[in-house]
């Protein structure tokens, strides 16, 4: 049956079900703690799509260009470059050489506790920054801790 197949899936087999049919949200409404873990997970995912989406709008706002850049105009590829840059860090920390060292030393947990700290570094670099190379390392940064 579909419930027991989300015992299996959700390790639940010490759960005590009353009904056979219950939903994945009744199950984890009776785990307050692994409801707390998704939930953070799913605004992990939120905030990497806001931030990888964010930015497009960000580019074309003149007070962006008078801050970053003294007023001038961007070139298509800086902006590219500062869009991209955020990438680049993912790309980075997700070779397995890299992510796997990271959870072999500090454990799954620190790993996401650990990149979570470093993509909120690279968001405190991006709001302070006042020149593109500044605002493309904390892209990076920030695409490190994801």
């Amino acid at each position: 049956s579909e419930s027991s197949g989300l015992r299996d899936v959700f390790h639940l087999s010490d759960l005590r079900l009353e009904e056979d049919d219950m939903t994945v949200f009744e199950i984890l409404a009776q785990q307050p703690r692994s409801l707390l873990v998704a939930s953070f997970a799913a605004l992990g995912g939120f905030l990497f799509g806001l931030d990888t989406g964010y930015i497009g709008p960000v580019l074309e706002m003149s007070s962006f260009e008078r801050d970053i850049h003294g007023g001038k105009t961007l070139s298509p590829g800086t902006k590219g470059f500062i869009t991209g840059s955020f990438s680049i860090g993912c790309v980075i920390t997700s070779v397995p050489v890299i992510s796997g060292w990271c959870m072999d030393q500090f454990g799954r947990r620190r790993t996401i506790i650990l990149g979570a700290c470093i993509f909120g570094c690279g968001g405190l670099v991006q709001d302070v920054s006042n020149s593109v190379a500044e605002m493309c390392i904390g892209r990076l940064i920030s695409g490190f801790g994801t």
